[in-house]
């Protein structure tokens, strides 16, 4: 698996998933608006969901739509998850073994470099000479081509990094989802490595409240407010939705040390690499790095509050639609059937989960197409 296609995960994970303290009204009615579009192409053609804002609906409908969209969040953070290895047997295996233990995502990367050796090389310079040689017979003059004499020192630099889950504090008992080892070789001209090391180092993310979110027995999503509590004020104001937002804003976080501290690793090293006989390779060096820095492509994103005008609640039975995703929705209604009248129906759900995982399945296939095959690739080849 590619280390690019790892990074391209990790901010999908994020995507459209602010902290509420970064939360951008119009900024968020833009990007629901561009969805819709793409909703409209999902579910039937008579269909017209809008913001729930702009849908005459009960009070609460508003606790139902915040157990819709936090479900639709688990579904689509599940999925990425799968799409890194967390597949339903290992999930199994993982939340039975761990028991009441906490359980924590980790990313470990690290890059060695080891001396290769040591070439001299004569490059070419952009200023030429004549020389003149006088034989008994004739005269003959040659033009020259000025070198400029350099050593080069040669690294090979050797990328390693892992994606694994454990329980409690048993780090060296984890098990590791995705990883891989490759190596490239950095030509420098000076006898120097501290700057091509990246030391051993992790990031973590818990993961304990995104799971205990999973019902295993039927592999579902089951996130519910619990209106009982004495602690639930409004719809946003309530412990469920608290710990919905902390775990949100720590994977916001656990990406954003990967993306930094990696790419600016990543982008030092690159920088080392200074050939005295500079190549015109297929795919450079900078442009391997401009893959890694660049916006993520359009992934549909299926956590959307939206609701939609009808006259009543139908009574007929929803067409199945089966999952295309690891975790499905399980609907727990909060008993007023008149509170789900505005509301998208189960079936709806399940196609907008199938369309968030077909498009991510899609961007991760044209972003591993964007790495082209070169001998002049650095610490990533096309195998990373």
């Amino acid at each position: 698996m590619k280390l690019a296609t790892l990074l391209l995960f990790v901010s999908i994970f994020i995507y459209c998933q602010p902290s509420a303290a970064d939360f951008n009204h119009l900024s968020f009615q833009r990007k629901v608006n561009d969805a819709l579009a793409a909703v409209e192409r999902t579910l039937e053609l008579e269909r017209s969901p809008r913001l729930a804002e702009e849908v005459d609906h009960t009070y609460g409908a508003k606790y139902e739509l915040v157990d819709l969209t936090t479900n639709a969040a688990i579904i689509a953070f599940m999925t990425c998850l799968e799409k890194l290895g967390l597949n339903g047997l290992i999930l199994g295996s993982i939340v039975e073994g761990a028991g009441d233990k906490p359980l924590t995502l980790r990313f470990d990367v690290s890059t060695t470099p080891t001396f290769m050796k040591e070439v001299k090389v004569k490059v070419p310079m952009d200023r030429s000479y004549e020389q003149t040689e006088e034989t008994a017979t004739s005269m003959a003059t040659k033009v020259l081509k000025a070198v400029r004499h350099v050593t080069e020192f040669h690294y090979d630099v050797e990328l390693e990094w892992s994606l694994s889950i454990y329980s409690g504090t048993s780090v060296d008992e984890r098990t590791v989802l995705m990883s891989n080892k490759s190596s490239s070789v950095i030509v420098k001209q000076a006898k120097e490595s501290s700057r091509l090391r990246i030391s051993p180092r992790s990031y973590e993310l818990p993961l304990t409240w995104l799971l205990k979110q999973v019902n295993l027995d039927d592999m579902a999503s089951q996130f519910k407010v619990d209106t009982s509590r004495e602690y639930t004020k409004t719809p946003r104001r309530n412990d469920d939705v608290d710990k919905a937002i902390e775990f949100s804003s720590r994977l916001n976080s656990w990406v954003g040390q990967i993306q930094t501290g990696l790419y600016e690793s990543l982008a030092r090293i690159e920088g080392q690499h200074d050939p005295g006989l500079v190549k015109d390779p297929v795919f450079s060096r900078s442009s391997y790095m401009d893959v890694l820095r660049s916006p993520v492509d359009p992934t549909f994103n299926p956590i959307l509050p939206l609701m939609e005008d009808r006259p009543e609640q139908s009574s007929e039975p929803e067409d199945e639609v089966v999952p295309g995703s690891l975790i499905k929705i399980n609907m727990q209604s909060h008993d007023d059937n008149a509170d789900r009248k505005a509301l998208l129906l189960h079936s709806d759900l399940t196609k907008l989960t199938n369309e968030h995982a077909r498009s991510l399945q899609g961007v991760l296939e044209t972003r591993a197409g964007a790495f082209v095959a070169s001998d002049e690739g650095i610490i990533a080849t096309t195998t990373e």
